[in-house]
This record gives C-alpha cells, structure tokens and sequence, in this order.
C-alpha cells in the first residue's frame, strides 16, 4: 500500500542519508530566485540563468577554499 500523498517515506538505511554532489549542486541552484521559478520563458535563456548561477556559485566557492 502506498503511503498517502505528501508523506514520504523512511529510508531503510540506517543512520543519516548524506547528500550527494548533484543533490548539494541542485540545492544551491534553487538558491538563485530566477532558476527556481524560471522566469525566462525560452529554454535558451534558461540555460543562460542556469550556467550564470553555476558560475557564480563556482567562483564563490573558490574564493572561499583556496
């Protein structure tokens, strides 16, 4: 039976469930207002706010760890 809509379900693992790189990488992405409610209404342009964001995420964490 499938759990009802809006509950997830437990993870079977034991312990914690730790993020993986593309999880921590789409997370920071929703951080840029315009990637998370995709405001450009053209896929190109999307991709332009998508790889901007990822720039600056980048260069932000090479400043941080150098």
């Amino acid at each position: 039976m499938a759990p009802p809509v809006g509950v997830r379900r437990r993870s079977t693992l034991s312990g914690t469930r730790t993020a993986t790189p593309v999880e921590r990488a789409v997370g920071k992405l929703k951080q840029f207002r315009a990637v998370a409610t995709r405001y450009d209404k053209r896929a190109f342009m999307y991709r332009a706010t998508v790889d901007v964001a990822t720039i600056k995420i980048w260069l932000r964490d090479i400043t941080q760890h150098p």
